[in-house]
């Protein structure tokens, strides 16, 4: 399949924004499917600025909160549910049960953006693409993207050849 990982540096908050939405916005184009995207990184490090991003490529309008109070802030857009995790906050593992997250999967068109999925390794272990976020200097960022499934490595490999991007398969 080649390579399953990506590395970035991205100088600028909007090099991170823009990334993420174009990211957003060739996996709009796919097929249904559930994805699930785990986001790693130290508090700070830009996780909730990459779902902003995400969900604005996505195309959705509107406030995007950060859910780490909440747990869980779902979003309806036309054909697609995009449910924005934070796990920092989660106490046990069994709790992960009391949000839903068997229902979101059984959707077809639903995308699980899971803030801190280290918190339940074995959803971790089942996230189709990893994003890790690294603080470089001042506002740049290193971020890389591992394609932990058959999915995601498709994903992965389509964000690393631009020119195909628009056409990924998954």
């Amino acid at each position: 399949m080649g390579q399953h990982y990506l590395t970035l540096g991205l100088l600028s908050e909007s090099s991170l924004k823009a990334y993420a939405t174009e990211m957003a916005r060739i996996l709009s184009r796919q097929e249904p499917a559930p994805l699930l995207i785990g986001l790693e990184g130290e508090l700070g490090s830009g996780k909730t600025t990459w779902v902003r991003a995400m969900l604005e490529g996505a195309g959705f309008v509107g406030q995007v909160p950060s859910p780490t109070y909440a747990l869980v802030e779902p979003y309806h857009l036309d054909k697609l549910t995009i449910a924005h995790l934070d796990l920092y906050r989660l106490a046990r593992c069994e709790d992960l049960e009391d949000l839903g997250i068997r229902d979101w999967l059984s959707q077809g068109r639903t995308w699980l953006l899971i803030e801190w999925p280290d918190r339940v390794p074995t959803l971790k272990m089942r996230c189709d693409v990893l994003i890790r976020l690294e603080f470089m200097e001042l506002s740049s960022r290193f971020v890389s993207l591992t394609g932990q499934t058959h999915r995601g490595r498709v994903i992965v490999k389509a964000l690393l050849d631009p020119k195909k991007n628009s056409s990924i398969n998954l």
